[in-house]
């Protein structure tokens, strides 16, 4: 598939999700993810790298409903084809580190999401904040035709992450996986090939 039919096919897909598209229905784990940035010590000097950025809404609400003024730099497919099952390595992400990596909703549209979240962590100088619905609570892959990979807590620990579960879904009590991470939080001798 080229960048123009990937653009296009996550385009159709931010337009037709139940909800998704819909900014005011992801606001909850916007202000879930920023108040942990906050926690990490963000700072209107710092850069955030938005993997799965979508249309922009994380960056919208940083400076709408949090105040923030750093720099963000979104990455999706939406916005540039790009097709993160099909571009290995992640010669997309940004070869210079930056303060702060999120990734919210995205981790479970891939084939080998340990791979995504190694790259993200060998590029965070600060923290990274992922969220993922919690195939504890409902069928991760059935709610999404584009949902190739449930994400359980114990895959994020295994990862290095701290797990929070948060209810935003009504899809059960913990229905949102947040998993936060930070460079002295990694318990692993081995560095972890990306490509």
């Amino acid at each position: 598939m080229n960048a123009t039919e990937t653009r296009q096919r996550w385009d159709q897909y931010l337009h037709d999700a139940p909800n998704y598209g819909l900014y005011h229905h992801r606001i909850p784990e916007y202000e879930i993810a920023t108040n942990h940035l906050r926690n990490f010590g963000l700072k209107d000097d710092d850069i955030i790298v938005d993997v799965g950025a979508g249309a922009c809404d994380m960056d919208h609400y940083l400076r709408t409903g949090a105040g923030w003024r750093g720099k963000y730099l979104p990455i999706d497919g939406a916005t540039y084809g790009i097709d993160f099952n099909e571009r290995l390595p992640y010669t997309f992400l940004p070869s210079a580190k930056a303060a702060y990596y999120v990734c919210l909703e995205t981790l479970e549209h891939l084939y080998d999401p340990e791979r995504m979240v190694r790259a993200m962590q060998q590029r965070t100088l600060t923290a990274l904040v992922v969220s993922t619905p919690n195939p504890e609570t409902h069928d991760v892959c059935a709610t999404d035709s584009t949902h190739f990979t449930p994400i359980w807590p114990r895959d994020l620990e295994e990862w290095g992450f701290t797990v929070v579960k948060y209810t935003l879904n009504a899809r059960g009590e913990g229905d949102t996986l947040f998993g936060l991470w930070t460079p002295n939080m990694v318990h692993h001798d081995e560095e972890f090939p990306v490509g």
